[in-house]
């Protein structure tokens, strides 16, 4: 993970924003049924 992020952190923050969206829309998705 290390390596990868040295090689590619461009790759790693467009990683990490997806998978904020991602928490997002599931929060939302429970927070409706509620």
């Amino acid at each position: 993970m290390l390596r990868m992020s040295a090689c590619c952190p461009r790759c790693v923050s467009m990683f990490k924003v997806a998978v904020q969206a991602m928490l997002h829309k599931i929060l939302s998705f429970f927070l409706s049924f509620i």
